[in-house]
């Protein structure tokens, strides 16, 4: 999460101006935004919207292998010296700025009269296009108060502000942890595919004509838990089972195209005979393609190519199953499945978390007609060795999309958005804790955990478990955030699944022994789980401020024309102005 608000621009209409500028850029809303909020910056936003004629709805030249001909990576700014990345990480940041400007072109074209006739861009203007973008998204950054600029004559520099800090490095390791537990999906599908060609004595056939559906059974329950946060208590839930089922069925589609595409093999043609012999659904891959047939391209989750032949494109796995999730799961059947999320957590807590370390408890809320601020707390987590009470808002939530910086913002603004809501319910709670009712209440909840009315004012803590992939391990108003994945390691000491990949064309994964913390985390520490893992990522606490200030501080810049340069600054050469920039 990049995207951290404080109250008054969670207000609206803030929030709605916020989101409408970084949704169109380079509008005459925008432009005028700027000269209010920005005004040494107007100039160049205003120029670059001049240029939008040129590029704007066109088809990108892709420019992710040239990626120093957009942007080059700067070495030294003013007597210091900033650190170089690699060459990949420039390249990532080129690829994630077109999937904006594609995103943007077929927004254009999906409120065309014309939606089917677009131009190809050339190589020039695909830069131009990438690299404003690059603008308008630091200049976004800077109204959220994550980014400051700086403006003297031809150079303008962008850096994070002491919060924005606090945030990337918040940012840098949840996001780090999310694509290690992909990765780690990511080796179980390899090692599936080196088996499977390991018992092919011909040596020649495919990787569909190899899969058994026994197989896709058991990746049908790790995808259901992975994308769907469906563990065990749900999916075998009698209840749920008809909840669940279209989200099985597209999780045992996801396993197959993933598998065929790690194994590099063209894609899958789902005929009736596949689909018998593998026991796939065609009816719901119908209803999904057909749901997703309007999406913009980077948001259709499968791709249909000449001939029906299906596949995941480059998409990132985890973002394709997100965005198929609705097709698969209704709405109220995702309310419904909701409610359940709350025993799911107790019965991992009962049956997989050691009761020397916690145990967990019903939890209570103001009744309906109650007076007073409505309190909500779905279960209480007790550490036995510290004493410590754990009041938990669970939030199951099926539209988990990984979020770009608009779908940050706007997941913000929703006054049932599971995190906002479930803060201010705890929120609620905080504040009303010395009432003599709600100590009552907490008391009958504990059961036989006997704890005096001074005790629980002096060691009760506040916690949001939820589903959502890019909001994880930080907190808002005292109130701890963490997705459920993350929060049940904790439970578990910060338990982590190591490998080791060996590298080379016969690459392995070695599956090292299980990690744990020697002592239980501390659930109420955001930023002492973000150092726990920092470390088991191979990190040293001791070089992290160091690790903090590099990541900070790197940078990249490029130039951008000015039309509006008088003859004379262009027969100087002052008609390009010099922009440097954070990594985000």
């Amino acid at each position: 999460m990049l995207i951290y608000l404080d109250a008054a621009m969670l207000e609206e209409p803030e929030r709605k101006t916020l989101s409408r500028f970084f949704r169109k850029p380079f509008t005459d809303e925008s432009c005028a935004r700027v000269a209010e909020r920005l005004p040494h910056l107007a100039q160049v936003y205003r120029a670059l919207a001049s240029s939008m004629p040129t590029w704007r709805g066109g088809t990108l030249l892709s420019q992710v292998h040239q990626a120093e001909r957009v942007f080059q990576q700067v070495a030294q700014l003013g007597p210091d010296q900033l650190p170089l990345v690699p060459e990949l990480v420039l390249a990532r940041q080129v690829e994630l700025l077109e999937e904006l400007v594609r995103d943007h072109a077929d927004f254009v074209h999906q409120r065309s009269e014309q939606p089917n006739q677009r131009f190809k861009l050339d190589a020039d203007s695909s830069r131009v296009a990438v690299r404003a973008f690059s603008f308008h998204e630091v200049v976004f950054l800077t109204l959220m108060g994550i980014l400051e600029a700086q403006v003297t004559r031809q150079l303008v520099t962008f850096s994070f502000t002491p919060h924005g800090g606090e945030i990337l490095y918040n940012r840098t390791i949840t996001t780090t942890m999310e694509a290690q537990s992909q990765l780690s999906l990511t080796l179980v599908l390899r090692d599936v595919i080196t088996h499977l060609r390991h018992g092919d004595l011909t040596r020649t056939a495919s990787i569909l004509t190899l899969l058994r559906p026994e197989l896709l059974d058991t990746l049908e329950d790790a995808f259901l838990d992975s994308f769907f946060s469906i563990g065990t208590y749900m999916a075998r839930d009698a209840s749920s089972s008809e909840l669940i089922s279209g989200a099985r069925e597209l999780c045992r589609w996801f396993a197959l195209l993933e598998i065929v595409r790690l194994a590099d093999e063209a894609g899958v043609i789902p005929n009736d005979a596949l689909c018998e012999r593998l026991e796939l659904d065609r009816d719901l891959l119908n209803l999904v393609l057909a749901d997703r047939a309007a999406a913009i391209p980077s948001n259709r989750g499968i791709y249909v190519h000449a001939g029906g032949c299906l596949s995941l494109g480059k998409t990132g796995l985890g973002h394709a199953v997100h965005c198929c999730k609705s097709a698969a799961l209704s709405g109220e059947q995702a309310r419904d499945l909701g409610e359940k999320f709350e025993k799911e957590i107790t019965e991992y807590i009962t049956r997989r978390v050691s009761p020397a370390d916690y145990v967990v408890r019903a939890g209570f809320k103001r009744s309906e007609n109650g007076k007073g601020k409505m309190y909500d707390c779905d279960l209480i987590i007790f550490e036995v060795a510290r004493r410590q009470i754990f009041f938990i808002q669970a939030k199951w939530k099926r539209n988990s999309r990984t979020a770009d910086l608009g779908d940050e913002l706007n997941y913000w603004g929703g006054k049932n958005w599971p995190l906002t809501k479930g803060v201010k319910r705890l929120v609620a709670l905080r504040q009303r804790l010395t009432e003599k009712d709600v100590l009552a209440k907490i008391k009958g909840a504990l059961g036989d955990i006997r704890l005096t009315d001074q005790h629980i004012l002096a060691n009760s803590h506040y916690v949001v478990v939820h589903t959502l992939p890019s909001f994880s391990a930080y907190q808002i108003d005292g109130v701890a955030i963490y997705e459920w994945n993350l929060f049940r390691r904790l439970l578990q000491r910060g338990a982590m699944e190591r490998s080791l990949w060996t590298g080379g064309p016969h690459a392995v994964a070695i599956v090292l022994p299980e990690h744990r913390h020697h002592t239980m985390l501390k659930l109420e520490d955001p930023n002492q789980v973000l150092d726990y893992f920092y470390t088991m990522a191979g990190g040293n606490l001791a070089q992290l401020p160091r690790e903090k200030q590099d990541r900070e501080q790197a940078r990249y810049g490029f130039d951008l024309a000015l039309p509006s340069a008088s003859l004379w600054c262009r027969m100087r050469g002052n008609a390009t102005l010099r922009v440097i920039r954070p990594y985000t």
